[in-house]
């Protein structure tokens, strides 16, 4: 009961809130009336008073001038949106790309092993820890060509360029 009591009264204040806020705003202005001294409205006066009960026309130049500014901008200046300017394209031709040679990595290779001495020699090799496979003097190897076999290295060449595999990894 006692939780009840005041859950009640503020109920009842809020009917009785609202119900006078609503009769406040169902009623129309009563319009003052401005007499003369002779007790009959004077039609300068009435008009006065008519112009003062009338909204202002400007109204939607204010509301409009209120709600184009950002509310929380520090100068309150109207929202411009930036616009590019064109890019106005001149008739130079493009600098020529040089051409830059691309020096190929040497292959991942492995020597394992190493048979000279004969007519041919020949070297175990293997590229990225697959199976080892024999090559002589002369052949390719991703592009590079096995140029020389020695008891304890090859040497592989490209366009100038010179790699050494040797047979134990130092």
């Amino acid at each position: 009961m006692r939780q009840l009591l005041p859950l009640v009264g503020t109920a009842g204040l809020m009917a009785g809130a609202g119900w006078v806020v609503s009769q406040a705003l169902a009623q129309e202005p009563v319009p003052i009336m401005i007499l003369s001294a002779s007790g009959v409205p004077s039609t300068q006066q009435a008009q006065a008073q008519a112009t003062r009960l009338a909204p202002s026309p400007r109204s939607d130049v204010y509301f409009n001038l209120i709600t184009e500014r950002p509310l929380f901008e520090p100068t309150r200046r109207p929202f411009l949106p930036v616009v590019a300017e064109p890019v106005v394209e001149e008739d130079v031709e493009p600098a020529p790309v040089p051409i830059v040679p691309v020096q190929v990595p040497p292959p991942d290779a492995a020597l394992l092993g190493v048979m000279t001495g004969g007519a041919r020699n020949a070297a175990l090799v293997s590229l990225q820890g697959d199976d080892p496979n024999w090559l002589s003097e002369g052949d390719d190897l991703q592009g590079w060509n096995l140029g020389e076999i020695t008891p304890g290295f090859i040497i592989l060449e490209r366009e100038g360029r010179r790699h050494r595999v040797e047979l134990y990894e130092r």
